[in-house]
């Protein structure tokens, strides 16, 4: 009898473990089906287009903070054009502040017949840190946006879909109602239109195949993810799963 008790406990204690376990990769890798290669051969992304972009941002627009209007306006007029020569419908979110103007650049995909449909929202911030080129963070975000803008106008969406490149999202906006994300939230809540989902690309610029270049901050996740920097992560929530 003891036995048998002892084998249920192994048994029960066994399939716990398993479950759990199977639930944490569940979560962490979040598998799809597999259809076949033929929809990431024809939405394929032009590496020497990224690095134009990057250059053009960094070497044109350097140090792209709130502290030079002038320069952010710039810079917002070079996605702009690149927005519309992909023949998306281009909108200038304007707002001010102690009487300067910022914008925020929203670039729409939509059917007419899906025009008032939740949008899936794809953003990322064109400003940096005071004197930094922000190649990294956030020239290949914006870089990512403007080469997925031209994608899209190739091969349109099935759901509407705004890619949108954010202002002042560095200190000391950071945080704060007057980040270009934040006003840009507050007119979709006014409008009643709030997005289906919405994703940021921050820092997707960085690759390496060394061992050791990617270093997780928890050791649960080393357990599931290499150590090396050559793969993009889709961060979220855990209820965002369900």
């Amino acid at each position: 009898m003891t036995v048998r008790v002892g084998r249920n406990i192994f048994f029960g204690v066994t399939a716990f473990l398993a479950a759990g376990l199977g639930t944490v990769w569940f979560l962490m890798f979040q598998p799809v089906p597999d259809f076949g290669p033929s929809l990431t051969e024809r939405l394929s992304a032009d590496p020497a287009r990224l690095e134009m972009h990057v250059r053009a941002l960094t070497e044109s627009f350097p140090s792209r903070s709130g502290e030079d209007p002038a320069r952010l306006d710039s810079v917002a007029s070079y996605i702009r054009e690149q927005f519309e020569a992909s023949g998306a419908v281009v909108e200038d979110q304007i707002f001010v502040l102690d009487g300067v103007k910022y914008r925020n650049i929203v670039a729409r995909f939509a059917r007419k017949n899906l025009a008032f449909e939740p949008p899936l929202v794809i953003g990322a911030h064109y400003d940096t840190v005071v004197g930094t080129p922000g190649a990294d963070d956030n020239a290949s975000g914006v870089a990512g946006l403007i080469e997925l803008s031209r994608l899209l106008g190739e091969f349109p969406p099935a759901l509407p879909v705004e890619l949108v490149a954010w202002t002042l999202e560095e200190p000391p906006f950071f945080g704060t109602e007057d980040m270009g994300s934040a006003v840009y939230a507050g007119l979709a809540a006014e409008s009643d239109r709030l997005p289906r989902l919405v994703i940021s690309l921050e820092m997707i610029g960085y690759f390496s195949d060394k061992p050791g270049s990617q270093i997780f901050p928890t050791v649960l996740m080393r357990l599931f993810y290499p150590s090396e920097g050559n793969f993009l992560m889709v961060a979220g929530r855990i209820s965002d799963t369900m």
